[in-house]
């Protein structure tokens, strides 16, 4: 459809609770939000298909939109696609433009997730029944279905979670439910969370072929998960080119002969691998490589009857230029090739487009955007390219204004010949030229729109009926857009019509698609999901095969934005790249072989783009290493189909030791009896190479097919560069007649006598940040032969080395001496490293630690210093935490109030306390007064307020019982509101009366300081108690926890009363005393003491009693009682003991002959002799 002139589209969505909530999700997962939509500043009411729901990376549709409330909302509802995100995005497409809500939130814990699992429970997308299954016969395969999170009920405890069906995108496809063991009734039915319910699933093709499916759980009335299906796999025609041409028939040779083996169809550029098998392709060795389409071979000295040859070319890049210049190193946004292949342009972040030669890698032109200060202005690049040979545009975005730019520039001119804004309805994703015209591709908009390249003018657009997630310009004639409805098409670019279309609802949403260069296959990337408790960040890309569209590829080995993904020239391999990522990776698609990376930036990719021919690629990154080209290989072997027969030399090798080598000092050796030949034939040295080549080389190369007679020897120069220090040892490799043999070299590393001369030097002392310089004699190189000082380094910002050290040379016994800065940081003494790296090492460095002194005070004083006016002096302390010794210099203090006490000077030794010492000499404001201290060194200062103490507190004695036959502890409480704390000793007094009988203070303890008993008078009945506290008088708490004895007296009850006319603390504190009592407990109104009552006597028989008595006794405890008969005149008669247990007793005891007949007190009594109960009897003897 055309499109229309664009407008300005703005989402609102309303704020349901505090902290950004915006989601209802009573009816989970059902969700509700309300939105306004406003078109250029308008009210607008928008329908369900202007709507789209962006959950993670899935969209949906609302179920129902309202119509708009009182405040211009409209109510959206739709089914929750989350797989455990708690967010949505709201995009309104209209026909006149596009918007996006900010992200609406919920914080529902408590949701339903349901997924497919393998039988262990790990969770899968996808399944592949394998390639063998034919019509007729059938497969299958136990999966598990697991509720991974539960909603839960009022209670907290998670519920089942509604399975209602399992479905299949294809009718070959079945299931069988087996269930678990909490149930194995078929769905709809309730899955508890965290068990797995087992199922088959059944493949029985119906047709022969690749088949490509889905199933779908469907659960909690609306929710689905996904797993897709594959079976008899995709076969892709793998494209090979590489083809032996020599052998071609079965040969004869005997061992070393040359033989040249011939191919054809070799990447050129790509080195081509020759290896040979001596048991017909059992195992194979690597014999050479070439870069071009032949290898001389010398035949090897094994005797075989069924040799063959291969050749194969590896995956690789080769002729890898990084492409820079001094002027152009800012990251790179986009690049693109020309129609040839041979020269590329990149968009830089400084505004410049430059155009770069493949060949050569040299800079051929360069244009700049006008206006552009980088750094303080930065560019994005939405798109580059060229025209023809002589014009290249760009369109481009200026962060700070948001402002999209056409610009067109001419070879050879610097400036842009045409400029022109573009209007910012929509931000551009993409920008693509077909033909005279530039495709603009928005950023979630429906709207494509043109613009000419020959006179930056808005010419009329296309608008599909969805957004657009991802565009690609294909070939030119067709090209590939994926909408956010999840579907995706191919396009004829010409009139914008869809030609096919491509869907899957069980992929998300794509953000990159590539149509290869014949049509045949689309590869597609998915947008990046959002990481939760249920599901990781991750992204996905798939291969359709257009014709039958289906997904024939799929990767899943990301957990990043894809930003590139393209075919090469013969649909063999895609190359993909994905943000947060250097390296370009690799897929082979015939086999679904993922091959691994082809280039390496140091920093993240922003492009990758093929050359036309489809074998050379240019990246670009955010780092240095911005631009790269290179020419890569894809992996193909050939192996000849002929046998090669080798039908009937001995090197004699002797290790070699060259004794002491000095690190990094080039030393020559000649080998003259280390390899001979000890055969009856002439040795061919074909090649020598060292293992690992670090600390030997060769002086001169060995010539190829250098000749060893039998019994003769070769001489071999060896240049030792000892890079370690102890044994070193590499093997120096030769090869001869297809085989290997080595010569094991020993040498030991010496290393370099270079000595620290400044170790453990002082610098400074200097105060904090200032700077001084001073010349250090450094090191002193004690070798016998000179050494090469690469460089200085300290990572220390208190020292600076102001003397340039660049691969100085120091002769034996020179010194290195340098001029550096220091600035202490800290203070006190600071260890500063400063290494030395030499002789291009970057393992061996010498250290020198010198040490820094830093100046300064580091006291710590009182903020606030409050003062009661009882005081007449005010001693506080100072602390010096400083490594060095502080002295206090002078004290002014404001006001007349305060004068200074201390002599000063005042020395603080370094980690040490002092005290000093105001006196109180007039009155204090209550604004107080500032005392200021200045301190040595560097003339530090500190202030102290001090301010007079103003507090309300309240003091109270408890309402206490006690036992007279023991002691009682009697806590006094306090609880303090200070305007300031008061810090330093305290000193209080409290005093009391009480009742002289009733309570005896001996014991007064505190845990806030020291507590004593100053007086206990007694007046008549009254005690006066009066106590003294010193100490820190808590803010709220116990202040003193008073004991003594407990006695009786002729009350009950003595009131504790405070004396409030004594000053408790000072006249700055307003006092309330509230008074307490002491109670006498276990006290009969006689005044006499009763026991506490464990048991009772419920009965006695017979009544009178002649010589048994039986008694009923109910007991609450389990103890020991005694039994006592009392008389008349108070006469008491102990009769026995009995042991008593916890509920109902029976005891019995004879009356003792001597009792004579009368009235008695019968007393149930507790082993300490107190009164428990008591009857009346009556003895008749």
């Amino acid at each position: 459809m055309l499109a229309p002139a664009l407008a300005q589209v703005s989402v609102e969505i309303r704020d349901l609770r505090p902290n950004g909530i915006t989601i209802d999700t009573l009816n989970y997962p059902l969700l509700r939000a309300w939105l306004r939509a406003n078109v250029n500043g308008s009210p607008y009411t928008f329908g369900k298909s202007e709507l789209s729901i962006v959950e993670s990376n899935f969209s949906s549709k609302a179920i129902s939109v309202a119509q708009p409330d009182g405040q211009g909302y409209q109510e959206v509802t739709w089914m929750t696609r989350s797989e455990g995100a708690n967010r949505a995005e709201f995009i309104i497409a209209t026909n006149t433009g596009t918007g996006s809500s900010p992200l609406g939130k919920h914080d529902r814990g408590n949701i339903s997730q349901m997924r497919f699992c393998d039988p262990f429970g790990i969770q899968i997308e996808e399944f592949n029944f394998g390639s063998a299954v034919l019509p007729g016969s059938s497969d299958y395969t136990t999966l598990l279905v697991r509720a991974i999170a539960a909603k839960k009920n009022n209670r907290g405890v998670e519920v089942n979670t509604q399975l209602d069906s399992i479905t299949f995108s294809s009718p070959d496809f079945s299931y069988r439910w087996i269930g678990s063991y909490v149930s194995t009734q078929p769905p709809p039915v309730g899955i508890a969370a965290s068990t797995g319910y087992y199922f088959d699933i059944i493949f029985k093709p119906s047709r022969t072929g690749y088949y490509k499916e889905y199933a779908v759980l469907h659960y909690e009335g609306g929710q689905k998960d996904y797993l897709l299906l594959r079976a008899n796999g995709f076969g892709m025609p793998e494209t090979r080119s590489l083809t032996i041409t020599e052998p071609n028939a079965n040969i004869t040779l005997t061992p070393c002969a040359p033989y040249t083996v011939k191919w054809k169809g070799y990447r050129i550029g790509a080195p081509t691998y020759v290896d040979w098998s001596p048991d017909n392709g059992k195992t194979w060795d690597t014999i050479g490589f070439s870069m071009d389409s032949t290898f001389l071979w010398k035949t090897p000295g094994i005797i075989t009857d069924s040799g063959r040859i291969r050749i194969r070319q590896e995956l690789g890049n080769f002729d890898q230029k990084n492409l820079t210049h001094p002027a152009l190193r800012t990251p790179v946004s986009t690049i693109d090739w020309n129609s040839v292949g041979d020269k590329l342009i990149a968009g830089y972040e400084s505004g410049k487009i430059a155009e770069w030669n493949k060949v050569d890698g040299m800079l051929i032109d360069t244009f700049v955007v006008s206006g552009i200060s980088f750094p303080v202005s930065k560019i994005q690049w939405i798109g580059i390219g060229y025209i023809n040979d002589t014009l290249v545009y760009g369109v481009y975005r200026s962060p700070a204004t948001s402002q999209e730019t056409f610009v067109l520039f001419s070879k050879g001119k610097l400036d842009p010949i045409l400029s022109s804004n573009i209007s910012s309805s929509t931000i551009l994703n993409s920008v693509h030229r077909i033909k005279n015209e530039l495709l603009l591709i928005p950023k979630r908009g429906r709207t494509i729109r043109k613009l000419s390249i020959i006179d930056g003018k808005e010419l009329t657009g296309f608008t599909f009926a969805e957004p657009i997630t991802a565009f690609s310009p294909g070939n030119g004639d067709k090209g590939s857009i994926a909408l956010l409805d999840g579907s995706i098409h191919v396009i004829d670019l010409n009139t914008m019509s869809i030609i096919t279309t491509l869907s899957n609802p069980a992929l998300p949403l794509m953000a990159k698609v590539s149509l290869s260069r014949d049509g045949a296959f689309l590869a597609a990337g998915t947008m990046l999901s959002e990481s939760s408790l249920y599901s990781s960040a991750s992204s996905e890309v798939h291969v359709f095969d257009i014709a039958s569209k289906t997904i024939v590829r799929s990767l899943r080995n990301s957990s990043s934005d894809v930003i590139a993904i393209d075919f090469n020239a013969t649909n063999q391999f895609l190359a993909t790249g994905f943000a947060g990522f250097p390296q370009i990776s690799v897929w082979r698609l015939p086999t679904n072989v993922f091959l691994g990376q082809l280039a390496n930036h140091s920093g993240f990719l922003t492009d990758v783009k093929y050359g036309p021919d489809g074998k050379s690629l240019a990246s670009s990154a955010i780092s240095a290493d911005n631009l790269k080209t290179m020419e890569f290989a894809f992996p193909e072997t050939d192996t000849a189909t002929s046998l090669i027969r080798i039908e009937p030399s001995k090197p004699i090798i002797v290790s070699a030791d060259l004794g002491d080598a000095i690190m990094m000092h080039p030393t020559d050796s000649i080998l003259k009896v280390n390899l001979c030949n000890g055969g009856k034939g002439d040795i061919f040295i074909d090649y020598a190479y060292f293992r690992e080549g670090i600390h030997f080389s060769l002086i001169s190369k060995i010539p190829n097919t250098v000749k060893i007679a039998p019994g003769d020897c070769i001489d071999i120069g060896i240049r030792v560069l000892a890079r370690d220090n102890g044994p070193l040892i590499d093997s120096l490799f030769f090869g001869f007649c297809s085989q290997e043999f080595f010569l094991p070299i020993k040498v030991n590393g010496v290393l370099r006598s270079i000595n620290p001369l400044a170790q453990g030097k002082k610098l400074g002392p200097a105060c904090l940040n200032e700077t001084i310089q001073t010349e250090i004699e450094l090191i002193r190189n004690d070798d016998p032969v000179p050494v090469t000082i690469n460089r200085l380094q300290t990572k220390s910002p208190a020292i600076k080395i102001l003397s340039s050290i660049s691969d100085t040379i120091l002769q034996p016994g020179q010194s290195l001496s340098v001029k550096v800065q220091f600035s202490p940081k800290q203070l006190g003494e600071e260890l500063i490293e400063v290494l030395a790296y030499h002789s291009g090492l970057t393992l061996y460095e010498v250290p020198i630690v010198l040490k820094g002194y830093g100046d300064g005070t580091d006291v710590a004083v009182p903020g606030v210093i409050a003062c009661i006016p009882e005081l007449k002096q005010r001693t506080f302390t100072l602390s010096n935490a400083s490594m060095n010794e502080v002295r206090l210099d002078s004290v002014v203090i404001t006001g007349s109030a305060f004068t200074l006490a201390t002599a000063l000077p005042l020395i603080l030794p370094s980690r040490s306390q002092k005290d000093i010492t105001i006196t109180f000499a007039g009155t204090l404001p209550d604004s107080g007064e500032i005392m200021s201290c200045s301190f040595y060194p560097c003339a530090t200062a500190k202030s102290i307020r001090i301010i007079p103490y103003s507090a309300k507190a309240t003091i109270t004695l408890p309402q206490l019982k006690a036992d007279p036959r023991g002691r009682a502890s009697m806590p006094i409480t306090i609880s303090v509101n200070e305007r300031n704390a008061y810090s330093g000793k305290q000193e209080a007094i409290v005093e009391f009366t009480s009742n002289q009988g009733i309570f005896l203070p001996d014991t007064v303890t505190s845990t806030f300081g020291v507590v004593s008993i100053m007086s206990r008078e007694v007046w008549d009945d009254t005690r006066t108690t009066r106590i003294r506290f010193e100490g820190a008088i808590p803010k709220v708490g116990t202040l003193c926890v008073i004991s003594g004895f407990v006695g009786i007296s002729n009350v009950h009850e003595s009131p504790l009363v405070f004396a409030d006319s004594v000053t408790f603390f000072s006249k700055s504190m307003q006092t309330n005393f509230v008074n307490g009592s002491l109670q006498l407990s276990n006290i009969c109104p006689e005044l006499f003491l009763t026991g506490q009552r464990m048991a009772k006597i419920n009965g006695v028989f017979p009544q009178p009693a002649h010589d048994h008595i039986n008694l009923s006794v109910q007991a609450f405890e389990t103890s020991e009682v005694k039994l006592m008969l009392t008389d008349q005149l108070g006469r008491n008669h102990e009769i026995m003991k009995y042991p008593m247990f916890a509920g109902d007793n029976a005891l019995q005891f004879t009356v003792p002959p001597q009792m004579e007949s009368g009235a008695y007190i019968l007393k149930l009594m507790s082993a300490t002799s107190i009164v428990l109960d008591a009857i009346p009897i009556h003895i008749i003897r």
